[in-house]
């Protein structure tokens, strides 16, 4: 799947084809990447269907499902905005601003508290997530936070850098067992 200009694509394997734009929806009110961000999606599959969701940096989370299409409305305006998503340890993340929001075990659109979601405020604005090593790292622009643990339970917020972050999002990136990002003095490896 890719995003591109206003519409979303599927690669068929042979190149690529379109699967809805802004056009097709404009009448419902759903319009993705109306803002100045970008794109950003997650393939999941939580109950045999294959899905994806999309953030855009504008508007609440999107879902597509190979048919169906659709804005998440009924999240709270907690999730208008949104730039980076994720699945860790089958829990939806979703990053906006300086909160990370993580859903109910194996949902898509439960992140409520009572079903075993929740919110976590990493202090400072996110600007990229990525599962390594069976943690999930998150990058702001001067701190660097690992989640570990399993659930809403056993979560844990675990400082790795409080004077370094990543400036500049999409840099994160897995290379040669490491994860490497652009820090405020050039590229930098997660280990070091």
């Amino acid at each position: 799947y890719a995003a591109q200009g206003d519409g979303l694509y599927r690669s068929s394997g042979s190149g690529w084809t379109e699967i809805t734009n802004n056009a097709t929806f404009s009448s419902t009110g759903i319009n993705l990447n109306t803002g100045s961000g970008k794109v950003r999606f997650l393939k999941y599959n939580f109950s045999g269907t294959e899905k994806i969701m999309l953030v855009d940096g504008a508007n609440k989370p999107f879902t597509f499902d190979g048919t169906t299409f659709k804005e998440l409305t009924s999240l709270s305006s907690d999730f208008t905005g949104s730039d980076f998503v994720v699945n860790f340890k089958n829990h939806i993340f979703i990053a906006n601003g300086n909160n990370v929001l993580f859903s109910a075990p194996y949902e898509d659109e439960d992140f409520t508290s009572a079903s075993g979601g929740g919110i976590i405020n990493v202090g400072d604005e996110v600007t990229g997530m990525v599962v390594f090593r069976d943690q999930l790292i998150i990058f702001s622009q001067s701190r660097i936070n690992r989640l570990v643990g399993s659930s809403v339970g056993d979560f844990v917020l675990q400082p790795v850098s409080r004077d370094l972050g990543c400036v500049e999002p999409d840099t994160i990136q897995e290379i040669g067992g490491d994860i490497m990002f652009l820090g405020p003095d050039g590229l930098r490896t997660f280990s070091a």
